[in-house]
Formats: C-alpha cells, sequence, structure tokens
C-alpha cells in the first residue's frame, strides 16, 4: 500500500504531498515494526509456548526471539521504501538493491556466520539482519536523494499518449523514459501542457456532440411515433 498514494499524487502532480505521503509511510511502517521488535524481544521467552510445550524448543525460539525483533525493525524501513521507490516507477533500482542487499549480503553472510564461524541457528539470522538492513540502508538512501518535482514531470510523460507528447518531448527524454533515467538535465516544454489541454477540450466537445446528436434523435423518434396519432385526430 506505500506504493499507491505516492504514485497517485505524483500522477496528480502534487509533488510536495507526494513526498510527505512517502515519508509518512516509512515513519508509520518503521514505528509499527519497531512495536513488533520490542514484543518479540520482551516476550522472548514466552513465544514459545504459543506454539508448543517443548522446553527445548522454547528456548530455541527465546535465543532467536531478539534477533528476529530487529530484522523486524529492518524490514519494516526496507519495506516501505520500497513500496514507495515502486510508485514512482523505480522498480528497477528496487530489485537491484534487493539482490544486493538480501543476496549477496544477506545470503553470504548468513552461510559464513553459520557454517564457517560456527553460530548455526543464530548465525542464520545475523546473515538475514545483515543483508535486509543493507537493502533497509540503499532504499531509503534512494529514496531520500530522489528530486520529487522531477518525478511529478515524469509522471506526466508516462501518463500522456498521445501523439502530440510524443513529438514534444526530445529523444533523449523518451529514451530517459524506457530507461527509467534521471530527468535532471532534461527540460520539458510547455507545449506538453497545451496539447493536453487541448485534447480535454476537444474530448469535451465531442462528448458534448454526440449527446446532441443522440438527443435529437430521440426527439425526431418521438415526433415519428407521434404522426400517426395525429393524423387519426
Amino acid at each position: 500500500m506505500t506504493s499507491v498514494p505516492p504514485g497517485n499524487l505524483l500522477g496528480a502532480q502534487q509533488p510536495h504531498l507526494a513526498r510527505v505521503s512517502a515519508y509518512l509511510a516509512v515513519a508509520a511502517g518503521g514505528f509499527f515494526m519497531l512495536l513488533r521488535g520490542v514484543f518479540m524481544s520482551t516476550g522472548a521467552h514466552r513465544l514459545g509456548y504459543l506454539f508448543t510445550a517443548h522446553q527445548d524448543v522454547v528456548d530455541a525460539i527465546a535465543a532467536i526471539a531478539p534477533l528476529a525483533g530487529m530484522f523486524q525493525i529492518f524490514d519494516g524501513t526496507q519495506g516501505t521504501c520500497a513500496g514507495a521507490l515502486r510508485g514512482m516507477g523505480r522498480q528497477r533500482e528496487v530489485l537491484i538493491f534487493n539482490i544486493l542487499g538480501l543476496w549477496c549480503v544477506g545470503v553470504l553472510s548468513g552461510y559464513l556466520l553459520a557454517f564457517r564461524a560456527g553460530y548455526a541457528l543464530r548465525g542464520l539470522w545475523m546473515g538475514v539482519i545483515a543483508g535486509v538492513a543493507t537493502t533497509a540502508v540503499l532504499n531509503l538512501t534512494e529514496l531520500l536523494r530522489v528530486d520529487w518535482p522531477e518525478e511529478a514531470r515524469l509522471a506526466l510523460a508516462r501518463t500522456d499518449d498521445s501523439a502530440a507528447a510524443a513529438e514534444i518531448w526530445s529523444p533523449a527524454m523518451r529514451r530517459a523514459l524506457s530507461h527509467q533515467r534521471s530527468l535532471k538535465d532534461l527540460r520539458p516544454t510547455p507545449a506538453l501542457l497545451r496539447a493536453q489541454q487541448q485534447r480535454s477540450e476537444k474530448d469535451l466537445l465531442s462528448s458534448r456532440e454526440r449527446g446532441a446528436r443522440a438527443f435529437s434523435a430521440a426527439a425526431a423518434t418521438t415526433a415519428t411515433e407521434d404522426t400517426p396519432l395525429l393524423l387519426l385526430s
């Protein structure tokens, strides 16, 4: 859900509100996961009894519960940041960050800590935490570097499918749109907004004309049906 409000607000050309909604989502998600982490850490020795009465299993859960609680905090941050980035069309960056953080850092460090360093189950969890923390830092850094007015213009260009818009944007702009590149060196012309306004006015006139023709046809049909009655009278 964190991807929907920023994407809608960027499409509505409200970059300030899009930024606020993204930051609020990250803050709310991080705070909620912080509460979950605190709950899991403080209740580490009681969580196991929710699932089993075997003391060995309860002790194993108690040993990793603080690590699982720490995982919740970083996972909430990276998940909400990734949602905001996806909402503005940066799926490519999110994919790269997931590969670098979760796979390259998380899986590799988990393997080394669990099977090479001898930490076993705790080592696996420490590796997962390292991976999700790396992903969270990458996603948050990318989100803080976003130029929101430029993202709003990019959203405007994406949603305009008219031939006029295709001619207005330069070839460099079209390449940037196709490869999700930065728009800092590209400047859209006011002709795009004029073309959109003209298209909207044309669509409005067409709908009015269709309505007038439909009304005329209905009136003509009614008059034709009433003609025999007039002749009989």
